[in-house]
């Protein structure tokens, strides 16, 4: 497999949520009758379920945003991104997908497409009843903005023990914006009904977190397959033996 190599990138318009290549979070539902047991290798429950799939790399649930503009409170599991990595959108005719960018001789780059620089962070989702481990994918703007407060002596590092956010987003595309606002761990009760999480249960969440094993690389025939599509040019894969 490739290694992708990463270096800095032009600031991009946010590309739109992608359901085909985001994992849906899932509704929680009845099932988590017993108790997690962190050292078993079979999980019982939806909460095993989240567990496994956390640890093996099948996907990720990452965090959506509606056009309500409503407000949802997160928190850092981390002080910084576990993952960054450029991304091409390509239309298809099964509709619009991303394929992350391999980099040193990528088709997609090669057949003209500019990738755009995604970062991506772990945070937990507390505004929507129960806790979720979710990733966070935001662009180099909105990377720019978390990095100053991550920097800033009255809000950071993202992760501090009494810092929640409130994260909002409004517009589309070009005209997308995102309003991050530090929420201190004394206000949660009295401004969302929200208790703060104790050291126990954050480690706890923090042993769910997700890494760079979901952000899945793309073999290189299949983006020269995609390429040759791109290009309108019939895809010959008798040199390629992946």
């Amino acid at each position: 497999m490739r290694r992708v190599v990463r270096r800095a990138a032009e600031e991009e318009e946010e590309p739109e949520d992608d359901e085909e290549t985001q994992a849906a979070a899932e509704d929680d539902g009845d099932g988590d009758e017993y108790e997690e047991d962190e050292d078993s290798v079979v999980r019982p429950g939806w909460d095993g379920y989240r567990t496994t799939k956390a640890k093996s790399g099948f996907g990720a649930d990452f965090l959506k945003f509606d056009d309500s503009g409503e407000a949802m409170l997160l928190r850092f599991l981390q002080a910084a991104p576990f993952a960054s990595y450029r991304q091409h959108w390509v239309d298809r005719q099964s509709g619009k997908r991303s394929w992350v960018c391999i980099e040193e001789n990528c088709p997609l780059c090669d057949a003209g497409d500019t990738p755009s620089f995604r970062i991506a962070f772990n945070i937990l989702l507390l505004s929507d009843g129960k806790p979720q481990n979710k990733v966070w994918e935001v662009g180099p703007r909105l990377a720019e903005q978390l990095e100053a407060k991550a920097k800033d002596k009255r809000t950071g590092p993202l992760d501090r023990s009494d810092m929640y956010w409130a994260v909002s987003r409004t517009g589309k595309k070009s005209k997308t914006s995102y309003s991050v606002d530090p929420v201190k761990a004394r206000d949660l009760k009295e401004d969302w009904e929200i208790e703060p999480l104790d050291a126990k249960a954050i480690k706890h969440y923090q042993g769910k977190m997700y890494d760079h094993k979901v952000i899945k690389v793309p073999a290189l025939k299949q983006l020269k397959e995609i390429a040759a599509e791109m290009l309108d040019e019939e895809f010959d894969d008798e040199d390629d033996d992946e």
